[in-house]
């Protein structure tokens, strides 16, 4: 599903009678307000990939029917356009929520690309807070979705640290796709696809100016700049310079320049300078040899002169080159620090005791040379500059201690680190953090300039001359945070620093071919048995350092040991030192036996891949990461579903209409629908699809195994079908044959279902009274109201009370809880009909869209155990109609589809709040008599709500429409 904005016209018409002007003032206020909340939130879709923009599509390895495509090949600002499908949550219930990272290639990966967009969750409309998330998507209840990620630039991207490099030419970077987390009851997913920039292509120019110098010679081989002052006062200037900034065609001068504070974090009240506002200034360089000084006018530190205001304190400069001046060199330069204000900042000294030192990414850190060995000793750390990305207080620090390059010390029971930003890792060895609230021994205070200083217990049971390092790992736990890995060189123990017992004899690789490659070298294996694996070229690039040491992962890392022997990340299932010599190696790996007890989860039959990557399991090596091709698992099975067929270009005739026959069987209630294809083999796989007219209804998005009388069986709970003729198709989903057309036949859905015990199926739709249609209220949670329905009835009353309903959000609709619940759509009226119910009882509606929900109200159930409810003013998306009883459980529920039905689409920004267990609650609504409606006669507020797109219509109605709280339990 693509993300755009769009914008959304709503209709009213005026009261027939004048009402108190003081109140339709405030109302048409608050109407006001809710147009303005829900414009920004609607979307559209369907961008298309440039036509020169390769793809490739991927299959998911433990998962066939999930399908996606990436790029290849990207041209210098060209957006990146990805799709799927198949992409359902755990049930096949509902499209999953997917999250899409830019070379993450771990937590924490320093390599990470932060957006600087505001990036909107579809489900509940909100700006996403963590900038990891290039794009969140949610796929349609096929599971099909398509996104377009803008090209990251220095205008719209930047790393952990608030820097940014331009992508070069040939550069290759990696998009990670994950679902589970997001979304109850989705499916845990975890999918990458690699890609690489092409060469710009270079455009010759002509000067602009035909005064300027024909040609700029740069004065310097790289361009610089310097702050030429250290320090300057809030609202004065910054003095700074530059030299070699020339345009890439020399022809056209210097470049021009824009300068951020901060990496952006701060903007310009209007747009004088740029329309991107966090442009604080722009500078043309020097035509003949780019060098520039500039006064750089600093804000006041009042929000008058910047958003956010501006602080004193330690900042920096980034420059940037080449949108600002057609063709002209990309560039992303951050300068080093100044100061603003009186602040004495500065680095921490280092420590007095003998010590070796780590640094990066702005950081520091020393640790004590030498350990003592036994069980007693200690271990002094002093760290400098480990703060966030904003600067505004420290970074958590994960310390780690390594046993040796597979391992590290753990540990156990209450030493365990307990801490709200990383619970439950048994390596971190101590942690430093801003806080720490529950005084844990092991976890240590950051102060707000980055700066430490420790004393920790060793690891029990060193030995002299052991292997001992220490790793420094922060950006794990919170986006906003600065990820950085700096790992030690040997500390000694007793005096004696670690030697490896080869490293005398080892000798230098020279690799066997010139890129290292990966093979599996058999189509095929079992559950627990071997899979043979070869490769070529893994060399260490150290001399005298022999062959890579290379860790592989199944399914990218989604099956793990049951314990840590092999290495504390189990996610790594071998381990395989290649050949010193040329970096070839052979191995025979052997795989899960698909029980619990060698892996977790279980391993599954199907498609899977092996991850290799290098770099951090011998000290000094290449990273690399490479994906292996698929191999099969066990049985076959089918991947996505079929493409809908081109019911308009003649795909269904005469001569391909097979024997398809449909039965209804009507018990036990709400029925189901068996389907016989002659020809049809006990296991074949089979797909059945309904097509309304020329469009594919998909009522059973999913794969079929066929009995033995070639047949499948479909149940009916909370299935919507449509009033009319219906095409049902079926398709094959066998090896080689997926999606051929097995046989087609025509049914005809009776528009006004009759009692439970006829036949679903009629040869034409039969005629039925009219009952009333109630229209759903296009309630937002901003208005904070609920509004019902009192219906009166001669014998039976609406309940008075709304109850507290079981069910808050979409996704807890799920397949196990459909009930005996089915549903017609004519045009656009729903009949819904509760098969378990009884006929006149009062039944509770709700419309689920996405994070939308809206209040139908009390409608009491017909002789045939249905209601009706018109849907005309929803938006065209696949909706979940909802029944309740009396006390807010759930009865069941049916998917309500509307128009074409490629993706959800959200109409209105949800408000909810955060309860105690981590869900989701509704905002509570205004109680009957609240002064925002006290005083305005039952038609005045009748049509007010009728502007405000909250009116329920109901055939019959005698009672009042009454505001109303909800309960709170």
């Amino acid at each position: 599903m693509t993300v755009t904005t769009a914008n959304q016209k709503r209709h009213s018409t005026g009261p027939s009678k004048r009402p108190n002007r003081q109140l339709l003032a405030r109302f048409a206020v608050a109407t006001a307000a809710i147009a303005a909340l829900i414009a920004p939130n609607l979307q559209a879709q369907t961008p298309a990939l440039a036509e020169d923009a390769p793809v490739q599509e991927y299959t998911s390895p433990s998962d066939p029917t999930v399908k996606y495509t990436a790029p290849t090949v990207l041209k210098p600002g060209q957006d990146i356009v990805i799709s799927g499908t198949g992409w359902t949550n755990t049930a096949g219930s509902e499209g999953s929520l997917i999250t899409v990272l830019i070379d993450a290639a771990r937590s924490g990966d320093p390599n990470t690309v932060y957006t600087k967009r505001n990036v909107v969750d579809p489900t509940t409309g909100s700006v996403e807070t963590d900038k990891r998330l290039q794009a969140i998507i949610k796929a349609d209840a096929s599971g099909k979705w398509q996104a377009t990620i803008p090209y990251p630039t220095a205008e719209n991207a930047q790393l952990a640290n608030g820097t940014w490099n331009e992508w070069q030419p040939d550069s290759e970077h990696t998009l990670r796709f994950l679902t589970g987390t997001r979304l109850e009851g989705d499916k845990g997913r975890s999918l990458s696809a690699k890609f690489k920039v092409a060469p710009a292509p270079t455009t010759p120019g002509t000067p602009s100016d035909p005064g300027t110098p024909t040609s700029c010679s740069p004065s310097v081989p790289q361009a610089t700049v310097s702050i030429d002052q250290g320090t300057a006062k809030l609202g004065e200037t910054l003095k700074i310079s530059g030299k070699g900034w020339c345009h890439k065609d020399p022809t056209q001068g210097g470049s021009v320049i824009g300068i951020k504070l901060d990496g952006g974090a701060y903007s310009r009240i209007d747009d004088s300078v740029h329309r991107n506002k966090t442009i604080w200034a722009l500078v043309t360089a020097d035509a003949a040899t780019g060098d520039w000084t500039h006064e750089l006018q600093l804000p006041d530190g009042t929000a008058a002169t910047s958003t956010p205001a501006f602080p004193e304190g330690e900042h920096t400069l980034q420059l940037l080159t080449g949108s600002l001046k057609p063709g002209d060199t990309q560039r992303s330069i951050v300068t080093g620090k100044f100061i603003v204000g009186d602040v004495q900042a500065g680095p921490a000294d280092p420590p007095t005791w003998e010590h070796v030192t780590v640094t990066g990414e702005g950081a520091t850190a020393w640790v004590q040379k030498d350990v003592a060995a036994g069980d007693n000793g200690k271990l002094k750390i002093k760290g400098t500059g480990w703060q966030n990305q904003a600067k505004t207080g420290g970074s958590t620090v994960a310390i780690k201690i390594n046993a040796s390059d597979t391992k590290q010390y753990e540990h156990s029971g209450s030493d365990i680190v307990s801490h709200p930003s990383a619970p439950g890792d048994a390596t971190i060895w101590a942690l430093l953090a801003p806080q720490n609230p529950s005084n844990h021994k092991h976890v240590f205070k950051v102060e707000p300039d980055g700066n430490f200083e420790i004393e920790i217990d060793a690891p029990k049971g060193l030995t002299k001359g052991q292997y001992l390092t220490v790793r420094f790992q922060s950006g794990l736990f919170a986006a906003s945070d600065v990820a950085r890995t700096l790992t030690t060189e040997h500390l000694s123990v007793d005096g004696e620093t670690f030697k490896p017992a080869d490293s005398d004899s080892k000798v230098t690789c020279v690799p066997s071919v010139p890129e290292a490659t990966i093979s599996i070298d058999q189509k095929s294996a079992k559950m627990g048995g071997l899979l043979r694996v070869s490769g070529k070229g893994w060399c260490h690039p150290g001399e005298k350092m022999g062959g890579s040491r290379i860790a592989f992962k199944i399914d990218e890392g989604k099956y793990s040991h049951l314990t840590s022997d092999l290495h504390s990340n189990r996610t790594i299932w071998a381990l395989v030192d290649a050949n010193p010599a040329n970096g070839d190696f052979v191995t025979d790996i052997r795989l899960p036996d698909g029980t619990a007890a060698t892996s977790a989860p279980a391993f599954e039959n199907g498609v899977h891949t092996l991850r290799l990557l290098t770099g951090s399991l011998i000290e000094g090596d290449k990273t690399r990461s490479m994906k292996s091709a698929e191999f099969v698992v066990g049985e076959y099975a089918p991947g996505a579903l079929p493409d809908p067929l081109d019911i308009a270009g003649g795909a269904l005739t005469e001569a391909n209409r097979g024997s398809i026959t449909v039965e209804r069987i009507a018990t036990p209630a709400p029925g189901s629908w068996k389907v016989r294809v002659p020809g049809a083999q006990e296991g074949d796989w089979l797909f059945i699809n309904t097509y309304a007219g020329n469009s594919a209804r998909t009522s059973f998005p999913e794969w079929y195994r066929a009995d033995k009388d070639g047949s499948v069986t479909l149940s009916l709970a909370g299935v919507t079908l449509q009033a009319g003729r219906l095409a049902v198709t079926v398709q094959s989903g066998n090896e080689g044959k997926i999606g051929d057309l097995l046989g087609w036949t025509e049914i005809v859905i009776a528009a006004d279902p009759a009692p439970q015990q006829s036949t679903l199926l009629q040869p034409q739709p039969a005629a039925a009274p009219a009952a009333a249609v109630t229209r759903p209220a296009a309630t937002t949670q901003q208005t904070r109201r609920t509004v019902r329905t009192l219906v009166a009835s001669p014998a039976n009353t609406a309940p008075t009370v709304v109850p507290e309903l079981a069910i808050k959000r979409a996704s807890q609709l799920k397949g196990t809880n459909k009930g005996k619940v089915t549903g017609v759509i004519d045009g656009t009226v729903l009949t819904i009909t509760a098969a378990d119910k009884k006929a006149r009882e009062w039944v509770y509606a709700q419309i689920f869209t996405g994070a939308d929900v809206r209040a139908v109200g009390w409608v009491q159930l017909d002789n045939a155990l249905s209601a009706k409810i018109d849907i005309a003013d929803l938006p065209d998306g696949n909706h979940k109609v909802a029944l309740f009883n009396e006390t807010g459980e759930l009865i069941g529920w049916v998917s309500a589809p509307k128009g074409e039905i490629k993706a959800a689409t959200l109409t209105e920004k949800q408000e909810t709040k955060k309860t105690s267990d981590g869900g989701e609650d509704t905002a509570t609504p205004v109680e009957a008599g609240d002064e925002s409606g006290a005083g305005i006669d039952p038609l005045t507020l009748n049509l007010l709500l009728a502007g405000a797109g909250l009116l329920v219509l109901a055939g019959g109605i005698t009672g009042a429409l009454v505001i109303v709280k909800r309960k709170r339990g």
